[in-house]
């Protein structure tokens, strides 16, 4: 149920929109979910009332933007001009998409669009071809209309002029009605556009308090010269299926428009691109309404229109659809802000735990495999249950059926790898027999990790190097990382991944002749990294390796601290180049690109953790995530600052491959890690630092460890524990 009302606020809908998808016009069907290198133009008429220069509020999916013949910017808040009476407006892409949902959203004018034009698909160039690389792996090309080069460059003279009389006339063959496809309302744009005209109505409101869980109806009246709108808190982030009941008179409006995050300075983090939204027309009289789309939200707008009589509202409620929590573990500390931190991990991985581990509840809801290795993780040390966990690891085993490698993400229609996700997939199989010893899973989650590996072999060229087309991704920031060169830190991931193997096949015993195998084939690679990625000028590792049309050898100039970090992790380098990747992730160069996202922070966590670095842990923890505490967040973010849009905090608020310090706190804080499969064999040994005292309890298959200490100046002073019957305890390496 809703916790408050966050404000009560008369609007009125001042600008326009125009927002048509001509997917179908491009793609297949079995292509519908891939991104893809289209050339288009879409063009129309608009007629205003009015002229001047007005803002743009929103542009989703607009690659260029032509009015009359001029070219505008279609950044967030970019002027446009318009004329009063007719207008031409064209506007389209030639580049790689992910989606195609093209709206034109202006602010201040009233627009009357009338009929809208497809202009192709066209060739992407006269030869079709110099198509675009794509970050994101191979792309379906849609290859356009036959047309010659100099029609090309007539219809590109006329769509940019926006001589759309010309384009009808000359170039008819290539033209599309496209009318039926324009959506008659977009509910999310609409929301945009409103503008606030009175900032407190709740004098509009009656039994306001009916709104939080009591079974009598929240009244809203209506305003003679303004929409309301109510602005509803639900106290945290929630996923699931939103309902209401109401009163109302036929034909009055509820638009319902879901967000996240509301940043301290007020500005508030819509869902652009997501359309988390939808629009409830009324019947006369009762009404009953249940979503049939599952939403992530913490904030909802409630805008009445066409308000003509009193509103009746009650059960504004969400059924959330989540995995059940246990939540056997704990965690609490004599640090507020650390146990703040445990806690939003806990709601950041309850968000994102459904039929599968996902990225997220608002924006993809999707299991992304590498994503899904920290969930997992996070998940054991808060709840105990394996079944979640397991089900992931097989869904993506089963996606070998169709990939040489683990897929990046599945069940998709979108066929696509990402080297890093795949190894990390090894690591979560590993760590499944380390932290569950569930010995009946073994021999086939050996044979998907022994295929993996065959599907690898595939990928070495003949430098001995591991070359891939795929999305080369582990952070996101401004790696080189292209699609088609020798990405390092995949190579790095691979020599990951093979070792993890090792470590799994020697958890169940497995034969020496395989394990001997694959130490040779992580040798191997493992000595051409090393020749061929190292430069002795930066004395580091490049981010790639571009091969020249004569096949010589191009290192990168880039050069980042998210290499060395796998780098560090994988063992893959000498002893004297690992210290030196060790100095480049503790404290990088300048100009070595860093951290971008929580979720590499985990590996450079790892950093510490591994060299006993406990205090910069502990630390990097706190002001880490600790700011985004600081920010208000009850759940932790998928990126560290606003990359997206200018002066927003973030994407998306709820991101569960950001939950790492679940795993740091456990394991090297509270101190408690498993030795042995299903934790037959724990160590015990706690990092104190400033703390004062910390207590806990972790799950294992024999039942719960308990631990609780006290510290005076970093020294441990007092140390309680009880541990299931059976279990061994150490308190040293």
């Amino acid at each position: 149920y809703p916790k408050k009302i966050f404000a009560v606020e008369g609007v009125v809908n001042e600008g326009s929109v125009l927002s048509i998808d001509i997917r179908e016009y491009l793609l297949s069907a079995n292509d519908s979910s891939k991104h893809f290198v289209s050339h288009f133009y879409l063009m129309c008429e608009a007629v205003s009332d009015k002229q001047g220069e007005f803002s743009l509020n929103f542009c989703e999916g607009l690659g260029f933007l032509y009015i009359n013949g001029e070219n505008f910017d279609v950044g967030i808040g970019s002027k446009v001009k318009i004329k009063k009476g007719r207008n031409i407006i064209c506007f389209g892409r030639r580049c790689v998409s992910y989606g195609n949902q093209n709206v034109l959203d202006i602010n201040g004018v009233n627009l009357k669009f009338g009929a809208v034009y497809l202009v192709g698909p066209l060739p992407y160039s006269k030869d079709r071809t110099n198509y675009p690389e794509s970050e994101w792996g191979e792309t379906v090309i849609v290859e356009g209309m036959d047309v010659d080069e100099n029609t090309l460059n007539q219809i590109a003279q006329s769509a940019t002029a926006c001589d759309l009389d010309a384009i009808k006339s000359k170039f008819s063959s290539y033209v599309t009605d496209v009318s039926h496809l324009v959506q008659k309302n977009n509910i999310f744009h609409q929301s945009l556009i409103d503008k606030v005209v009175n900032k407190d109505l709740r004098c509009q409101l009656k039994d306001e308090e009916a709104l939080f869980g009591s079974n009598s109806f929240l009244t809203i009246y209506p305003h003679k010269d303004c929409d309301i709108r109510l602005l509803i808190d639900y106290g945290g982030e929630t996923l699931g299926y939103q309902t209401f009941e109401c009163v109302a008179q036929e034909g009055t409006i509820l638009d319902f428009h879901n967000f996240e995050f509301i940043q301290p300075d007020l500005r508030r983090n819509y869902a652009e691109t997501m359309n988390n939204s939808f629009r409830y027309i009324c019947k006369e009289g009762y009404q009953k309404f249940e979503a049939m789309v599952s939403k992530g939200f913490r904030y909802v707008y409630i805008t009445i229109r066409n308000q003509n009589a009193p509103v009746k509202l009650k059960n504004v409620c969400n059924i959330e659809t989540v995995y059940p929590q246990s939540n056997k573990g704990d965690f609490i500390c004599s640090d507020w802000k650390l146990n703040r931190i445990y806690e939003c991990c806990k709601n950041t991985l309850r968000c994102c735990s459904q039929d599968t581990y996902v990225d997220c509840p608002t924006y993809e809801q999707v299991f992304w495999v590498g994503d899904a290795r920290n969930e997992a993780i996070v998940d054991w040390l808060i709840n105990g249950d394996s079944r979640l966990w397991y089900h992931c690891l097989r869904l993506a085993g089963d996606s070998l059926n169709v990939s040489p490698l683990v897929q990046s993400h599945t069940p998709t229609g979108w066929d696509n790898i990402i080297t890093a996700w795949s190894a990390l997939w090894h690591r979560s199989v590993y760590e499944y027999m380390l932290y569950t010893g569930d010995y009946s899973k073994a021999q086939e989650l050996r044979a998907l990790l022994l295929k993996d590996i065959e599907g690898i072999k595939t990928f070495i060229n003949k430098d001995g190097l591991y070359e891939i087309s795929a999305w080369n991704l582990f952070d996101w920031a401004v790696m080189d990382t292209p699609k088609n060169a020798v990405v390092t830190h995949q190579n790095f991931f691979v020599i990951f991944a093979i070792d993890y193997t090792i470590k799994f096949l020697r958890l169940i015993n497995e034969e020496e002749k395989t394990i001997s195998e694959l130490e040779e084939l992580k040798d191997q690679l493992k000595a051409a990294i090393n020749k061929y990625l190292w430069s002795e000028e930066k004395q580091a590792f490049a981010d790639c390796l571009r091969y020249g049309k004569n096949g010589e050898r191009i290192l990168s100039s880039v050069f980042s601290q998210q290499t060395h970090t796998i780098a560090y992790i994988s063992k893959g380098t000498t002893q004297e180049r690992l210290q030196r990747c060790y100095t480049i992730v503790t404290n990088p160069p300048s100009g070595f690109v860093v951290s971008g996202s929580p979720f590499f922070e985990f590996f450079r966590l790892e950093v510490y953790s591994s060299t006993k670095q406990y205090q910069k842990m502990y630390q990097a923890i706190s002001d880490n995530w600790g700011f985004m505490i600081d920010a208000g967040s009850d759940t932790f973010w998928e990126l560290w600052s606003g990359i997206t849009l200018d002066g927003r905090m973030t994407r998306s608020h709820c991101h569960a491959w950001s939950c790492a310090p679940v795993y740091f706190l456990t394991e090297y804080i509270l101190g408690v890690s498993p030795l042995e499969p299903g934790y037959s064999k724990v160590k015990i040994k706690p990092y104190a630092g400033t703390l004062k005292f910390c207590r806990g309890v972790v799950p294992t298959p024999h039942g719960e460890i308990r631990v609780s200490w006290k510290a005076n100046d970093g020294v441990i002073t007092d140390l309680q524990y009880s541990v299931p019957k059976g279990v061994e305890v150490v308190f040293d390496d």
